[in-house]
């Protein structure tokens, strides 16, 4: 009768080991599925494998140009429209310039968006310093290049 139950308990451990094996190698596999899947979406969703430009490519093919530029009395805000072709570029950000103040543009910020091809976006910007206004010139630069510049008229 010992015998019986020394052999039944070798064989409970052996069955509970292969169990215990058999979940390892299961979460083994999870992890290094999931591991792979990061690792694959990163690069999937890497803005590195868009079109590569320079400077000249984008100034001849001007993908985004100033449409508008214009300065409102009422809200003392600079507003400028921009119009962007139907193109394969993936900018990070863009930035306007008038009258010597800088704003930049990115998908990273909250309330700024670049726009998307084939689409027209006004962008609205206070201003410190509004007197002379009507000599300002709005300019418009992606990846430290100007692409395109407007004169400020009143809107």
């Amino acid at each position: 009768m010992q015998k019986i139950k020394i052999i039944n308990d070798k064989m409970n451990k052996k069955g509970i080991s292969e169990v215990i094996a058999t979940v390892i190698t299961i979460l083994i596999s999870l992890v290094a599925i999931s591991l792979v899947w990061v690792v694959v979406n990163s690069i999937i969703n890497e803005p590195a494998l868009a079109p590569k430009f320079d400077c000249l490519d984008i100034q001849i093919n001007t993908p985004i140009k100033i449409e508008y530029a214009c300065y409102n009395l009422e809200t003392e805000e600079f507003e400028v429209t921009l119009g962007r072709s139907l193109d394969n570029y993936y900018f990070e950000d863009i930035e306007f310039i008038i009258g010597g103040e800088e704003w930049f543009c990115s998908d990273n910020c909250g309330n700024c968006v670049i726009l998307k091809p084939n689409s027209k976006k006004t962008y609205f910007f206070s201003t410190t310093s509004a007197e002379n206004w009507e000599f300002k010139e709005a300019i418009l630069k992606i990846n430290d290049c100007i692409l395109n510049a407007k004169m400020v008229v009143k809107c």
